[in-house]
């Protein structure tokens, strides 16, 4: 992956208006890269998920989304042109673009819809994880614990020399019932750095101050009053086993806090201008991530807030696989972004 300043304002118009991994219906970037899986042939890994396969176990169905994501593992990276997000952004004058984006918030799947391609967050890397919660958690539902999950790792758009814009979706697979979903960042207009370990990531960010990105962020509040934040609460009312929790508790925004004292003598301190797809190569099977802490609401919790202070511990990371970037992990592994206007409401 080459990296130029050349360009830096191309790069920055499509800097994740929402955390996302925002698609566009247009000719995916994937079919044009020259890019080449191994395994099987590129075909098996773009066939429609199995018509059956939400009525199966999370176990099966991680097995199912990580046979493709491997059997399409790059043997060349490919790399960003810096021209991926200007559908982005040129969609926004859409006519069409409030029912458009609200597919992004609706789709109960782990595929791309057909004909939409990944225009943000265009290249990333894939690792299985399990979440485990802290003993001394107090959150429901999946937030008592994952074993069967998926994370992405990737960077925004084509970064300069001085920016990288760091993002993360994450997956927990459920028996019998779709997905649950959620996204990070650190910020929506980025960092100085290209250490991805740098900074805290969380689910809420703070609005963003480039002009291009205002204007994603202002479609995005079209069919959300919370453009800078996506869901999380709504992983707390249903268990890995499918059961649904009849009460459940649920925070409305995390902080997931990176590891940096196991992550960094594995990948190092790396601020200069690289791929960082090959740190998340280095990280094996079995690293925990991250921390992640509930920030909590002293006006909604003045009781339990000043017990504990600002954020409440809820959980761990941790890696199950080694991380694969691969076609099926670009352009088809689907991550829902739960409208915060409807998070955790049936």
């Amino acid at each position: 992956m080459h990296f130029h300043t050349k360009n830096s304002s191309l790069c920055r118009l499509g800097l994740a208006a929402i955390f996302v991994t925002i698609s566009v219906s247009c000719k995916t970037p994937h079919s044009s890269s020259g890019t080449e899986s191994m395994g099987a042939d590129n075909g098996s890994s773009s066939m429609p998920i199995d018509p059956a396969y939400e009525a199966k176990k999370a176990k099966e169905k991680q097995s199912i989304l990580w046979q493709k994501i491997v059997a399409s593992r790059y043997t060349k990276m490919p790399e960003f042109s810096g021209l991926e997000a200007l559908p982005v952004l040129a969609n926004s004058l859409n006519a069409n673009t409030k029912s458009y984006y609200q597919v992004t918030m609706q789709r109960e799947s782990d595929e791309m819809p057909a004909g939409r391609a990944k225009r943000i967050h265009t290249y990333g890397s894939v690792a299985k994880i399990k979440f485990v919660a802290d003993p001394s958690s107090r959150y429901s539902g999946l937030f008592k614990g994952v074993k069967y999950g998926l994370i992405r790792t990737s960077l925004a758009a084509k970064s300069s020399e001085t920016n990288t814009i760091p993002g993360l979706a994450v997956k927990f697979l459920i028996d019998g019932l779709p997905s649950g979903n959620f996204m990070a960042m650190y910020s929506l207009d980025g960092q100085d750095s290209y250490d991805y370990f740098r900074n805290t990531f969380s689910n809420e960010v703070k609005p963003p101050t480039g002009a291009a990105v205002k204007i994603l962020t202002g479609v995005f509040s079209r069919v959300s009053s919370h453009p800078n934040r996506v869901g999380v609460r709504h992983l707390a009312g249903v268990l890995e086993n499918g059961a649904k929790e009849p009460s459940f508790t649920g925070p409305n925004v995390l902080e997931l806090i990176p590891n940096k004292s196991v992550l960094y003598p594995i990948i190092g301190e790396k601020g200069f201008v690289h791929d960082v797809r090959d740190d998340f190569q280095k990280i094996p099977a079995g690293t925990v991530l991250y921390e992640v802490v509930a920030v909590l609401d002293p006006d909604a919790d003045p009781v339990y807030s000043k017990k504990v202070g600002r954020t409440d511990k809820v959980g761990k990371i941790v890696t199950d696989s080694e991380f694969v970037a691969s076609d099926y992990g670009d352009s088809q592994l689907f991550f829902r972004h739960e409208n915060y206007n409807t998070d955790g409401v049936d």
